[in-house]
């Protein structure tokens, strides 16, 4: 598939969905099933509610649920690859594409992702590359920052090491 990695917005809409937050795939089921195991260890009258809403166990044979909030727990993942008509790249190939085809690089600004167009001389085929720029990157912690997640980094050492400047 051609097109954005990981826009923005999905990654948005999936975290709160996750989280319970509107309407995004995800649903919040599992924090509903949280909330139903709290309920359950509260009338067993084993588990008290910690100030931000999260179950910690005290009783014998309850189940323990974490005390750690639910978007504590969470992660979101960071490509450090890019994509070349949907086959995935790595920095290396990235740098060799940008100084071969010399090509302007476009921000989609739905999905905060850069990406050029460039035409392969030995196929005549049209390309597309989406890769993961600094720009994206920031918006992405950002977004992590603001809904009280972390971050995960996919495929270390695949993307360009300045990346890392932001961690």
């Amino acid at each position: 598939m051609v097109g954005p990695n990981a826009p923005l917005p999905w990654m948005q809409e999936t975290v709160e969905g996750l989280l319970g937050k509107g309407g995004g795939q995800g649903g919040g089921a599992r924090e509903e099933e949280e909330d139903e195991d709290e309920d359950e260890d509260e009338e067993s009258g084993g588990a008290e509610v910690g100030s931000d809403g999260s179950a910690v166990a005290t009783g014998a044979g309850n189940r323990r649920t974490s005390s750690v909030p639910l978007a504590r727990r969470i992660l979101m993942g960071l490509n450090m690859y890019g994509t070349d008509n949907g086959q995935p790249i790595t920095g290396g190939k990235y740098l060799e594409l940008l100084r071969e085809h010399k090509p302007r690089l476009v921000l989609d600004e739905d999905a905060e992702e850069h990406y050029f167009d460039y035409l392969d001389s030995a196929t005549r085929q049209r390309h597309q590359v989406w890769f993961p720029s600094v720009y994206s990157l920031q918006k992405r912690l950002e977004l992590a920052k603001e809904l009280g997640i972390g971050v995960a980094m996919w495929e270390v050492g695949q993307g360009l090491d300045f990346f890392y400047d932001l961690f």
